[in-house]
């Protein structure tokens, strides 16, 4: 099982006790079709002990995964790039449906000689490579799953972004639409039933989508998906229990990768301080554990304080020389450091300490 651990400082009823709580995902690969719909759970034959310990050895992958950096990766994911996601798909632990990759294979393999699908098929036997069946290949992306990859991405980015209470509002929303959908659908049908029309039935969507202001590229019903527990109920499996030393604990148990990547967002969004940026650097999305992060990585913090430092001393260096430019007369009646500084914001807004200054070229480091 792969674990994320969530320490919850409180739990209802019992404001006195402190428990850990733990979500176990299920180290079997999941198969994915071809329309991005998830199949349950890949089966496999394993005739060999070769094949006994590559599974074993899959498995064992998979029970270490990152759910935080799977969703990390899965928000920064280019879906122009197929073999980028290919190994996201792998990586999360999909595969396609087997007799999906026959297909594609023999397709890859037909040619003009083939005068029947028979002899094709034969053809195929004998010459293609045979896949890895524990990883995605780059050829079975199809345009259904990076339009529902793409679906995925967009929802758990926005709500990565969004404040706590903003997200709580919007679960609350989305509970509301999936009470007021039943409710809707049941008078419609009560309608349909009687023979009457119904007039000034408003869609609940409506009022969804008023009160969350997602942005257009939202897929609505992915998120209301997300908000409720990816489509099957806010009720997980899970069991309690706790250690040698007394301590209490809740595993909740998850199926799917996807369900899994969706309730680390809750996880996080209700129990830590993490907040989706942009790296002031790079570009690049990263979830920042604190409010002072700027930079998605130590190599892009070096960076831009480096290059930072550089155009800083850059800029001191034009200030000076305009101070060597004064005429005598005019220098003796200001501070020359603090001149600079006042040169240095009024024409390239920056923000020059006088005593850095006078520091560095005295030292001769903007020589």
């Amino acid at each position: 099982m792969s674990m994320v651990d969530v320490r919850t400082d409180s739990v209802q009823d019992l404001p006195n006790l402190s428990m850990v709580a733990k979500f176990s995902v299920a180290t079997r690969l999941q198969v994915l079709d071809k329309n991005g719909d998830e199949c349950g759970p890949a089966q496999f034959s394993q005739t060999t002990e070769k094949d006994i310990n590559q599974l074993r050895s899959v498995e064992e992958k998979l029970a270490q995964r990152d759910w935080r950096d799977l969703r990390k990766k899965l928000i920064n994911l280019d879906l122009d790039n197929h073999q980028q996601i290919a190994e996201w798909l792998t990586q999360a632990g999909y595969v396609p449906k087997p007799e999906e990759l026959d297909e594609l294979k023999l397709a890859r393999t037909i040619s003009p000689g083939a005068e029947s699908l028979e002899k094709a098929r034969t053809m195929a036997e004998a010459t293609a490579i045979e896949p890895n069946l524990y990883e995605w290949p780059e050829s079975a992306v199809t345009n259904e799953i990076v339009a529902w990859l793409q679906s995925w991405r967009d929802v758990v980015r926005w709500l990565m972004d969004i404040k706590t209470e903003r997200f709580r509002s919007a679960v609350n929303a989305a509970f509301a639409l999936d009470e007021d959908m039943r409710v809707t659908y049941g008078i419609a049908l009560q309608a349909a039933f009687e023979d009457r029309e119904v007039k000034g039935l408003k869609h609940p969507v409506t009022d969804f989508l008023r009160a969350l202001k997602p942005p257009a590229y939202v897929d609505t019903k992915t998120l209301a998906a997300c908000l409720t527990g990816v489509g099957r109920g806010e009720r997980l499996p899970a069991y309690f229990q706790w250690n040698a030393d007394g301590k209490p604990s809740v595993t909740v148990h998850i199926d799917t990768p996807a369900r899994a990547i969706v309730m680390a967002v809750h996880v996080d969004k209700n129990f830590s301080v993490r907040h989706w940026r942009t790296c002031d650097n790079c570009g690049a999305g990263f979830e920042a554990e604190r409010g002072t992060h700027r930079f998605c990585s130590n190599r892009c913090t070096n960076y831009f304080t480096t290059n930072a430092r550089r155009d800083k001393l850059r800029v001191l260096s034009e200030g000076d020389q305009e101070w060597q430019r004064l005429p005598a007369e005019k220098r003796k009646k200001f501070d020359r450091w603090e001149w600079i500084s006042g040169w240095a914001k009024r024409n390239h807004d920056t923000q020059i300490d006088p005593a850095w200054a006078r520091k560095c070229v005295t030292k001769g480091e903007t020589a």
